[in-house]
């Protein structure tokens, strides 16, 4: 039986910290990034998937700690899906701003514009539910949480777009 690996994430200016369960190749990968020599200079956002159910996208400049804990082993657990909302946490707010999963692209896009290059898409922004742009400044996000479920959707929509370019981009 395998480890139960999560990640206790505490955040500048919240009075609890964020509890996620992950893969272990996301544990390693967050510990390597942290690690690194100089920090995670290259890197200001990390993005995952939880075994909750969850994306999740980090602003490290916004991390305080983070506790790498695993537990004893344990039998596979039945996981529901997260259903809930998009959720934006900003600095200095203690609530979230909560907006309905929209469009699988735009979040996904969203996830990607502040994984990449967040200088790059200072304001970046996705439709939610009502078909509403909600935009935020990238350097005022701590962390947002979507549905995974959602986010795997925009990664199809993603791959089937690049399929389609390269296949429009190859010559006859």
């Amino acid at each position: 039986m395998a480890k139960i690996y999560s990640l206790l994430v505490f955040i500048r200016n919240r009075t609890a910290p964020f509890h996620f369960p992950v893969e272990k190749d996301d544990y390693d990968r967050l510990s390597r990034i942290l690690n690194t020599i100089g920090g995670p200079s290259d890197q200001s956002f990390f993005w995952c998937d939880t075994t909750d159910c969850r994306s999740v996208i980090i602003n490290l400049k916004a991390v305080q700690a983070v506790r790498f804990l695993w537990d004893a082993p344990i039998g596979l657990r039945a996981v529901e899906p997260y259903e809930g909302s998009i959720q934006l946490h900003l600095s200095g707010r203690e609530e979230p701003i909560e907006a309905g999963s929209g469009s699988a692209e735009t979040v996904h896009d969203f996830f990607s514009a502040l994984e990449s290059d967040p200088g790059m898409f200072p304001f970046p922004g996705f439709l939610d539910s009502d078909g509403e742009y909600l935009n935020a400044n990238a350097s005022e996000i701590d962390l947002v949480i979507a549905p995974k479920e959602l986010m795997d959707e925009g990664t199809r929509m993603a791959l089937e777009a690049l399929q389609d370019d390269n296949a429009d981009s190859k010559p006859d």
